[in-house]
């Protein structure tokens, strides 16, 4: 069984916050986006299909996504 341990706050704004986790000894960091618009998701979506597009070492990869009711979920490489 795999564990993760969540959640040291790393930033929070207004459009959503970003925690640390770690899982199995990886770190990552998990940002959340309150998505209560539709601009809101769509901007979000859009960020998402970026940071797919992008591979440098200077830019935290994009390892997945997924939406929960009103939330979008990004986890990243730190």
């Amino acid at each position: 069984k795999k564990k993760r341990k969540s959640q040291k706050n790393i930033f929070s704004g207004a459009f959503g916050v970003v925690n640390r986790a770690v899982k199995d000894g990886t770190e990552f960091a998990i940002k959340t986006l309150k998505c209560v618009r539709l601009q809101q998701r769509k901007d979000a979506e859009r960020e998402i299909a970026i940071l797919q597009q992008l591979d440098d070492e200077h830019i935290c990869r994009l390892k997945s996504a997924c939406r929960s009711g009103r939330n979008i979920f990004m986890i990243m490489e730190l």
